[in-house]
Parts: C-alpha cells; sequence; structure tokens
C-alpha cells in the first residue's frame, strides 16, 4: 500500500465546543497513540486530509509529519478510526496509530467482488453479505483491497471466507465458514390473490311498519 503524507499540528483547545469551532474552521480533531508514546491530542487540515486519504481514510498508511514545540518529527502511522457526522459524512475525528514497519498490524480492507456470476444468465442475483475483511500483515505488504472472482458461481453457490486469496505476506482473520457472496435464485412474482366479492344483500325498507325486501337490480 502507497504511504499518504499528512501534516498535523499539537492540539491545545479540548472539549467538545473546542472541536466544534475547530471543525467549523475547516480542522479535524484528532489524536496519535501507540508504540512508545503517549497519546498526543493533534489536528489536520481537512482539505488536505481528503486530498491525501480520499473519502476513505481508515486503513491507509500515514507519514504523519508532527510539529510541535517548535520542530518537526515523523511518525509512521495507520489511520485507525474516522468518525463520521452520520448525516453529511463529513469526519469529525480521527485517530492516527504509530506502527512499526517490521511488526505486523491487524485492521480491515475493502473486499470487492469481480466479475459477472454464470447464474445471472439464469435470473440469478448476486448478494455480497461482507464488504470488509479483517487482516494481518506487514505495513509494507498491507493492501488496498482484497478482489475475488464470482464469475464461476452458478444459481445457489456461494464463496466462503476460506475460499479468498489474499496476497503474499497477508493472513485473512475470521471465521472460515462465514459466507461473503451466494447467487440467489431469480425472484418469482407472486399472482395476486383475487378478492373474493361478498354477496349483496337485500336493502330492508320500513312501509307502513311492515318490512318489505327490495333485491337490488340485476
Amino acid at each position: 500500500m502507497k504511504q499518504r503524507e499528512l501534516t498535523a499540528t499539537v492540539r491545545t483547545e479540548r472539549g467538545k465546543n473546542a472541536c466544534r469551532r475547530l471543525r467549523r474552521q475547516g480542522i479535524i480533531p484528532a489524536v496519535a497513540y501507540g508504540r512508545g508514546m503517549e497519546p498526543i491530542a493533534i489536528q489536520v487540515n481537512a482539505r488536505e486530509m481528503r486530498a491525501a486519504l480520499g473519502t476513505h481514510a481508515e486503513g491507509h498508511l500515514v507519514n504523519l509529519r508532527l510539529k510541535r514545540n517548535g520542530s518537526e518529527e515523523t511518525l509512521m502511522t495507520l489511520v485507525k478510526e474516522v468518525q463520521r457526522d452520520p448525516v453529511t459524512g463529513a469526519p469529525l475525528s480521527m485517530d492516527f496509530q504509530r506502527i512499526s514497519l517490521t511488526e505486523k498490524i491487524t485492521t480491515s480492507v475493502p473486499l470487492v467482488a469481480h466479475g459477472t456470476p454464470a447464474g445471472a444468465h439464469a435470473g440469478g442475483i448476486l448478494e455480497q453479505a461482507v464488504h470488509e475483511v479483517a487482516i494481518s500483515c506487514l505495513p509494507t505488504d498491507l493492501p488496498e483491497e482484497i478482489t475475488f472472482d464470482v464469475s464461476h458461481l452458478n444459481i445457489n453457490d456461494s464463496v466462503h471466507l476460506r475460499d479468498l486469496q489474499p496476497p503474499a505476506g497477508v493472513e485473512i482473520l475470521g471465521d472460515a465458514d462465514t459466507v461473503v457472496a451466494i447467487v440467489h435464485p431469480p425472484r418469482v412474482a407472486e399472482e395476486p390473490t383475487p378478492i373474493a366479492e361478498e354477496p349483496t344483500e337485500p336493502e330492508v325498507i320500513q312501509t307502513k311498519g311492515k318490512k318489505e325486501e327490495v333485491e337490488e337490480e340485476q
């Protein structure tokens, strides 16, 4: 995976109100932590972050150029988490985990299906049940995504976690029997149930104190 570059500065303002002010200024509150360091409250420019990491920042390797006390140091980090606004999707905060290039990390990467299932020609419908997968590897072996082929799948065929073929040096974590994708049979439209007509009751009218039944005209 390509290593991105991003500049960060130490964040002096704390608390919810301070974080809201930063976001209004185009700044994302963040924290850096991990290997041999105490957690540090930092901040990054939102525009620079999008330019460097795109819309899906989680799982990216970042050379974080941290400016503090008049000096700059570079931290090799992994974007561990991005909290987003549930409505707009805008990043609210970020976690950068310091790592070593010689030690394995655990993270998740996107899982992408390639091809058109053979069963689709008979009306089958592909459902991808898992869209990201947990892996373990060295940071230098971290893939952007893991792909799998579905072109051989017929109706009712499926791909399990054990069927995935990760790149060299990458171990897939999780239950091997987990269904990743399956081709369902075509949906059959249900015939509408006819509504039985209820028999029409004769209208009852009063005539001089007696009841007379008048059949409706046919």
